[in-house]
C-alpha cells in the first residue's frame, strides 16, 4: 500500500500525476480522513505518526473528482461506532447503476476498529475486546486469538457485502484491496501508525474479478440520521484518540 494509515493513503493516490484519471473518478467514502485531505488540504502526519517524517504531498483538491461522497456524514451508525458495510454497497449500486462515473473507489470501514461484525450479526452490543482490539492485546490484557478473532468476522462481514455488490453492478474490471493493514504483536508491532513500514501493515491484498448486474438488490440511500456526524466524532470511534 502507498500508505499504513487511512490519512496518508487518501493523500498518496488521489495525486497530481493522476489528475485525469481523478476526473472521471467517483470516490464513495466510509472513512472522515477524506474531509481534511481533499477539502481542507490537511496533510499527515495526523494522527499516531512514526517519530521521524520525511513526508511531501502533492495531492490533488476534492474539486478534481468526478464526485466524492461522504457516507460517513450521513450513516455512521452509533450503535456500533462505524459506517456499516450495507449503506456503502448501497451508494455504489446506485452511482454504478447511473453511469456516470468511468471508476468507482469504495473505501468501506471494516475490517477496521471497531471489530463488530460478531456483534451486528447477533444483534448485540460490542464487547471490550471487539471495539478496542489490538490495543487491549497492546496492553497485555488479553490474547491475540480472541483479538483476531473478532477481527476476521468483521472481515467476512464486509466481504459478504462486497459479494453482493459484485451481483449488483456491471463492471469489467474489479480489484478488491485496502488502505492498510493491521499488526497484531508481529514485531512487536500494533495497529497501523502513520509512516510505518512494517509488512504486516504495508501489504495488502490486491484481487481481480468482474461484476454482473443481477438487479438482487435494490439500494436505499436513507441517512440513518438526520444530523451530519463530525468528523472528531466519527475518527474518534474508529479508534484514533
Amino acid at each position: 500500500s502507498v500508505g499504513s494509515q487511512s490519512a496518508e493513503w487518501i493523500a498518496n493516490t488521489f495525486t497530481e500525476s493522476w489528475r485525469d484519471n481523478i476526473r472521471k473518478t467517483t470516490y464513495i467514502s466510509g472513512n472522515g480522513y477524506s474531509a481534511g485531505i481533499l477539502k481542507r488540504r490537511n496533510r499527515p502526519p495526523a494522527n499516531n505518526t512514526v517519530p521521524i517524517d520525511f513526508s511531501s504531498w502533492s495531492t490533488v483538491d476534492e474539486s478534481v473528482l468526478g464526485s466524492h461522497i461522504e457516507v460517513w456524514k450521513t450513516n455512521h451508525d452509533e450503535t456500533y461506532g462505524s459506517v456499516l458495510p450495507m449503506p456503502m454497497t448501497d451508494y455504489t449500486i446506485n452511482e454504478g447503476r447511473a453511469g456516470d462515473a468511468g471508476r468507482i473507489i469504495t473505501h468501506y470501514t471494516q475490517p477496521h476498529l471497531p471489530y463488530v461484525g460478531a456483534a451486528h450479526r447477533e444483534e448485540r452490543k460490542a464487547t471490550e475486546i471487539e471495539t478496542r482490539g489490538y490495543e487491549l492485546l497492546e496492553e497485555g490484557t488479553t490474547s491475540r486469538e480472541e483479538v483476531y478473532e473478532a477481527y476476521i468476522e468483521t472481515l467476512r462481514w464486509v466481504l459478504d457485502d462486497v459479494e453482493e455488490l459484485l451481483k449488483n453492478i456491471d463492471a469489467k474490471k474489479v480489484v478488491i484491496t485496502s488502505d492498510h493493514g493491521e499488526a497484531f504483536g508481529e514485531g512487536k508491532a500494533y495497529g497501523h501508525p502513520e509512516g510505518f513500514q512494517h509488512p504486516a501493515v504495508r501489504r495488502v491484498p490486491w484481487v481481480k474479478t468482474t461484476a454482473t448486474d443481477e438487479h438482487t438488490r435494490e439500494p436505499d440511500l436513507s441517512a440513518s440520521s438526520s444530523i451530519e456526524t463530525e468528523v472528531k466524532e466519527h475518527l474518534r470511534d474508529l479508534g484514533y484518540r
